[in-house]
């Protein structure tokens, strides 16, 4: 999100915050901060925006309603800005009859969402998909990429990485570095994750 080789209106991953959960136990829904929104979302301020937006995150999909900028049905999402290009909004999902407890609520986003980086998201799904692209799935798309154009592109790679010609060497530079730090943990996760399956 802070190198992007795209412009803002590409679908990021929108964080779920887990330390926000909110209502007392066995509330029919359960209610989550939802942050990363986009900024031409959040200047549209209607759920149509919202609704459209949402339809490129199948976990995102059917939720309930959201938090409103005022009262009635037909009330504006009531977005808080985080910085200036993206907002969070406070999102309700229904809980299944008679669950409820936070860790019944936690599970619940966790099956909603993706674990990334020690924090969960809502990762959007590659066009054509009907469910998101897993995030070791998508950083292999991705360095395989760069390492094909490094092998068989070399005059291109070298133009690309070039810091003083290219606008996308610091941002390919910054990827490498995040896949160094992000990578042994995400497989870590991912072998966990695979292990758990009955």
């Amino acid at each position: 999100m802070e190198y992007p080789l795209t412009g803002r209106e590409r679908f990021t991953p929108l964080y779920a915050s887990t330390d926000m959960i909110r209502g007392i136990d066995f509330h029919p829904l359960l209610t989550v901060e939802v942050g990363d929104i986009l900024d031409r979302v959040v200047d549209a301020r209607s759920r149509t925006a919202l609704d459209e937006f949402l339809q490129s995150y199948p976990g995102a999909a059917e939720y309930e309603d959201f938090a409103r900028r005022r009262a009635g049905d037909h009330a504006e999402p009531d977005y808080e800005r985080s910085h200036p290009n993206a907002g969070w909004l406070s999102m309700h999902w229904k809980m299944p009859p008679e669950t409820g407890s936070q860790e019944e609520r936690l599970q619940r986003l966790s099956a909603m969402t993706r674990k990334y980086a020690g924090h969960r998201y809502f990762f959007p799904a590659v066009a054509g998909l009907p469910r998101e692209l897993h995030p070791l799935m998508a950083w292999w798309a991705v360095l395989y990429a760069l390492s094909m154009l490094a092998r068989y592109q070399p005059a291109q790679w070298a133009n690309h990485i070039n810091v003083d010609g290219s606008r996308h060497a610091v941002p390919i530079e910054k990827i490498l570095e995040r896949a160094m730090e992000h990578l042994p943990v995400l497989i870590a996760d991912t072998i966990e994750e695979v292990a758990a399956w009955p």
